[in-house]
C-alpha cells in the first residue's frame, strides 16, 4: 500500500501545485493571492477526489502564457498534454487566433499530439494501444449523448441541462455547445483589438468558464476550472458591485454550498437537485461575453488595468 499511498500523494500535489504555479506566473503577487484565495475551496474539493480538473486548468494557463511568451512549441505540448487527460481542453487551440504565425502553431499541434497519443507505446503494443483508442472512441460516442444527472458527484450536465429545466425540452447536447462556441468566438470578430493583453486575457477567463458550462459531463469538481477563470476576471478589472456581486455569488453557490457549511438538506434538495452552480457561472460567462464586446484597450481604467495585468507575462517568463 506504501508505493500506491506515495504515488497518490504526489499526483494530487502535482494537481495543486501546478495550478498554484500556473496562476503565480500568470498574475502579479497581490492578483495572484486574491485568485488562489478565491480558488482555495474549488482545489480542495477537485483534490480530495484526486481529479485531474486542477491539472488541465493549469495547462490551459500555461498555454497561454506560452503563447504570450510566443513559445508555440510549449503551448502546443500544453494543450496536448491537458486534451490526453480530458479532452475539452482542446478548445484552448482558440488562444492561438490572438497570435502571428497560426499555420506554424497548427503545424506545431499536429506534431505535439502525434507524440503525446504516441507515449504510451513505452510500455504497452501499438496493438494494445490501438485497442485501448478504440475502446475510447466507443465511450466517448455514448458520452456524446448523455445528459446530466444526479448532481453532487454525478453530472451537472451544464447550459444544456439548465434548459431542460427550465423549458422542458429534451435537445441534445451539440446545438447547444455550438452555440455557446459561435458566442465564444464572437468577440473574436473584433480583431483590432487582438493587439490588446487585456483582451487576450479577458479572453481565457470567458473560455476556461465556457470548458465548464457547455461541457455535459462536468461534475462537482470541474468547476475549479470555471471558478478559476472568474476569479482571475475578477481580481485583473475594475471593482464595480457587479463584479463583486457575481463573485460573491460563485463563491456562495459553487464553493459554500458543497461543504459542510450548508445544511444537508439544502445540498440535496435545492442546490443539486436543480444543479444550481451552473448559474453563477453562466452568469460571470455572459458578463465577460459583454464585455469582450465592448471592450475599449485605448479607453482609461479598465484597459489600461487589464493591459497591465496581463503584461506580467511578459516581464516575469516561466
Amino acid at each position: 500500500l506504501l508505493p500506491f499511498t506515495l504515488a497518490l500523494v504526489a499526483w494530487d500535489a502535482l494537481n495543486a501545485l501546478l495550478l498554484f504555479f500556473a496562476v503565480d506566473k500568470l498574475l502579479p503577487g497581490r492578483q495572484s493571492a486574491v485568485v488562489l484565495a478565491l480558488i482555495y475551496l474549488e482545489v480542495v474539493r477537485t483534490t480530495q477526489r484526486s481529479q485531474s480538473n486542477a491539472l488541465v486548468t493549469a495547462l490551459v494557463i500555461l498555454a497561454y502564457l506560452a503563447l504570450e511568451q510566443r513559445r508555440q512549441l510549449g503551448a502546443a505540448f500544453a494543450i496536448a498534454i491537458g486534451a490526453a487527460v480530458k479532452i475539452f481542453p482542446l478548445a484552448a487551440i482558440a488562444l492561438a487566433l490572438f497570435h502571428p504565425r497560426r499555420a506554424r502553431f497548427a503545424l506545431m499541434m499536429v506534431l505535439a499530439a502525434a507524440v503525446v497519443l504516441a507515449l504510451p507505446l513505452l510500455v504497452t503494443t501499438p496493438a494494445g494501444l490501438a485497442a485501448q483508442y478504440q475502446s475510447w472512441r466507443a465511450v466517448e460516442a455514448v458520452d456524446a449523448i448523455s445528459v446530466g444527472g444526479g448532481g453532487g458527484g454525478g453530472l451537472y450536465g451544464g447550459v444544456m441541462q439548465q434548459l431542460r429545466f427550465l423549458f422542458g425540452v429534451s435537445w441534445p447536447n451539440w446545438p447547444v455547445q455550438l452555440l455557446g462556441t459561435v458566442l465564444l468566438m464572437l468577440p473574436a470578430a473584433r480583431w483590432r483589438n487582438w493587439s490588446s493583453a487585456g483582451f487576450r486575457l479577458r479572453f481565457l477567463c470567458a473560455l476556461l468558464v465556457y470548458m465548464v458550462i457547455f461541457n455535459h459531463q462536468s461534475e462537482s469538481p470541474s468547476f475549479v476550472i470555471a471558478v478559476t477563470g472568474i476569479a482571475i476576471w475578477f481580481a485583473t478589472t475594475p471593482r464595480s458591485w457587479w463584479h463583486t456581486s457575481v463573485m460573491v455569488l460563485t463563491i456562495l453557490v459553487v464553493s459554500i454550498s458543497s461543504t459542510d457549511i450548508t445544511p444537508k438538506s439544502w445540498q440535496q434538495h435545492v442546490f443539486v437537485r436543480y444543479r444550481l452552480k451552473t448559474i453563477p457561472c453562466t452568469i460571470a460567462w455572459i458578463t465577460m461575453l459583454w464585455e469582450l464586446c465592448t471592450y475599449r484597450a485605448s479607453e482609461g481604467g479598465e484597459g489600461h488595468e487589464l493591459d497591465v495585468a496581463a503584461n506580467q507575462t511578459l516581464a516575469n517568463p516561466l
